[in-house]
Parts: structure tokens; sequence; C-alpha cells
């Protein structure tokens, strides 16, 4: 992810822009598997030296698309310095729903709903370094496992339903359970 605090060339910001919409694009049409740079640079009208100049592979746009996509909502949604309490878990669960629910919209179901990888991989690895940012150093180093797994699998099966509840309803049913998982943790 872009390090929010330097000022970024707005080229670089263009560019990054063009080749997640790319990528974003085609993932509506085909699975992220048969996706490839080329494909990816011809739908930005960019070169594949830009390209890498940027990215080291397809895998490592999908990791910032999601990455960018996923802190803007976050951003939105949780407080400015948010902690490890059970108000701020409730809106992370909320806000991981809407992000996967929104995801899963914009991108062909065999990407999503079919489980690929990558994606899953990359969206829970954001999910991970939220709670781990949340949690104290010298902490139960698996907390943050058990938290982001249970919020990511929960909202994972949720989205993958055809009727859901809320993600609030959602939210008000998951935290509890994770609370009284980790209440020793809790400040």
């Amino acid at each position: 992810m872009l390090d929010k605090s330097k000022p970024v060339d707005p080229r670089v910001i263009r560019t990054h822009q063009l080749l997640t919409d790319a990528l974003m694009e085609l993932l509506k049409e085909k699975p992220f598997g048969a996706v490839t740079v080329r494909d990816i640079v011809e739908r930005a009208t960019l070169n594949r030296t830009t390209f890498y100049t940027h990215f080291e592979d397809k895998y490592a746009l999908l990791n910032y698309m999601i990455g960018e996509k996923f802190q803007v909502l976050l951003a939105e949604q949780l407080p400015t310095c948010p902690r490890f309490c059970e108000d701020h878990l409730r809106l992370l669960v909320i806000t991981t729903a809407e992000f996967l629910a929104q995801f899963a919209t914009q991108c062909q179901p065999n990407n999503f709903h079919q489980s690929s990888p990558p994606i899953e991989f990359y969206i829970h690895q954001h999910l991970y370094q939220v709670v781990c940012s949340w949690i104290e150093p010298d902490s139960n180093p698996v907390l943050a496992s058990v938290i982001s797994w249970g919020i990511w699998g929960t909202a994972f099966q949720w989205v993958r339903r055809k009727e859901r509840m809320s993600p609030a309803v959602l939210a008000d049913q998951v935290v509890p359970l994770i609370v009284s998982g980790v209440h020793p943790y809790f400040g």
C-alpha cells in the first residue's frame, strides 16, 4: 500500500489507478487465474515496462488493489485511532462484510464464490494487519490470527449466501462469540 504520509507523484497515482481499474474490469470478465499482465496493460493502455516498474506481478497488483480499497473503506467506517474493543470490533466486522459484498458484486462469480485463493489470501492478509495493529505487541501471538480468521470466515460464508442478514445483524452475532473467546485480552 502507499504510504499516506509521503506526497506521491500524481503520475504514480494515475498509473496505479489505471492498472487497478483494468484489473477490476478484467475480473468481471474472467477468473483471476486467466488474467495476464498483457491483458492488464492492454486494458490500461500502458506498456509492460510501466507495469513492472510499479508491480512485481499480477498478484502484487491484486494485493495492492484489495489493500487500497479495503483501507479506504476502513478509513470511512472506523474512528481515526481504532483500538481493541467491542465497538471497534463490531465496526470491523461490518466493514469487512460490506467490503466482501461490494467486491463480490464487482467481479465474476468464479473469482469470488468459488474461492479464488489469491483474493481470499489478500483480503484476509489486510484484515489480519488491521487486527494486529490493535493488539499489544507482547500479547498472545495467536490472538490476531484467531480474531481475523473468525471475522474473515464468517463474513466470507455470509457473502456466499443468496439471502443474508444485514452486516449489522451479522456483527451482532459474531462479536459476542469473538469477545467471549478472547475476553482475557480486552482492557
